[in-house]
């Protein structure tokens, strides 16, 4: 339920999400087209989906094994992608957002913009995206724009 907190054991976390509107899943015809990493959080991903109640998609992603993910419209028109590996050494999910949405913007204008989007405060961070790969996405982002 949006707006409830909930708490899962083991993750120490309690989450109480503050959305105005529900989330619309991505379709499978739409992607993103140039899916971006841009921060990393300390919760589990089935949490996430189930407070904002999107569909969870599981696949095997070859050399990683096991995912588990799902991608969503924000109310401010920006498209997310949350992941998170199961076999993985550190626990979370991975945020991504299409390049385009880095173009003129700094690291944390994105992080708060798609975080805030998802109802999620910052303190749930634990990964930011490194500048000089921020910069090198921008630049192709900012290319393929102008093809």
């Amino acid at each position: 339920m949006l707006g409830a907190a909930s708490h899962t054991p083991g993750f120490g976390h309690d989450l109480t999400f503050k959305l105005m509107s529900p989330l619309r899943p991505l379709l499978e015809s739409e992607t993103l087209r140039m899916q971006f990493p841009i921060c990393a959080l300390s919760l589990p991903i089935a949490q996430i989906s189930a407070q904002l109640e999107l569909p969870v998609e599981s696949w095997q992603e070859l050399g990683m094994g096991e995912a588990r993910g799902f991608g969503c419209h924000l109310p401010n028109g920006m498209m997310v992608f949350l992941d998170e590996f199961l076999s993985s050494p550190q626990p979370g999910t991975t945020v991504h957002v299409d390049a385009s949405a880095l173009v003129g913007l700094d690291v944390n204008e994105v992080v708060s913009a798609a975080l805030g989007g998802l109802g999620l405060p910052m303190s749930f961070v634990t990964w930011l995206q490194a500048e000089s790969n921020w910069k090198a996405a921008q630049e192709i982002a900012e290319a393929a724009g102008e093809r």
